[in-house]
């Protein structure tokens, strides 16, 4: 058995990108029960969503595949749905966690780790030919919009309905400064 480098435990951290990004977003919504039960729906239809495009599209993974030579990673050979390559599934997953931990969390250093999680993720797909670049920027863009989506459902959720309120005839508050600035004191 080889060593294990620096680069073995990159290489791995994008192998392994989409289930730390799952990991970690649960961890993080875990005290807005919300934004946490819409993620992982909008989760497990993201990935619905990914099966359902391979199966449409039917692009092939690329032809050459690049030897895996880190003890970290899995080098089996694609079955099923999988032997397709378009959109990424990698890049789909992560960048729907992205998209929604950014959106909901407005933390910068957490955007930043998920940000570098991310291209360290597709950048792995991509180095060990596992994909195109195509197939890896369909799939971002595929998440992203997948991910801010269920988001923007989530907050809808929590704001709920807001309607204008019937006007009470009352003074806005322009009207009580004037009020106010036109009153004498009493002394």
């Amino acid at each position: 058995m080889s060593s294990i480098s620096f680069m073995h435990i990159i290489d791995a951290l994008g192998y392994y990108g989409p289930y730390l990004a799952f990991l970690l977003s649960i961890f993080l919504l875990y005290t807005s029960k919300t934004f946490l039960i819409i993620y992982l729906i909008g989760f497990i239809i993201n990935m619905l969503v990914n099966y359902v495009l391979k199966g449409i599209i039917m692009e092939a993974r690329p032809a050459a595949k690049s030897p895996i030579q880190n003890p970290l990673l899995s080098n089996k050979p694609h079955k099923g749905s999988h032997i397709y390559g378009m959109p990424s599934g990698h890049a789909e997953g992560i960048f729907y966690s992205t998209a929604y931990i950014i959106a909901a969390l407005h933390n910068f250093k957490i955007s930043a780790l998920f940000l570098l999680l991310s291209l360290n993720t597709i950048t792995q797909r991509v180095r060990y030919k596992n994909h195109t670049v195509a197939q890896v920027i369909v799939g971002s863009i595929v998440g992203i919009i997948v991910g801010y989506g269920f988001y923007t459902y989530a907050n809808k959720m929590l704001e709920g309905t807001l309607r204008e309120k019937r006007d009470d005839n009352a003074p806005s508050i322009r009207q009580l400064a004037l009020i106010q600035s036109d009153k004498q004191p009493i002394f």
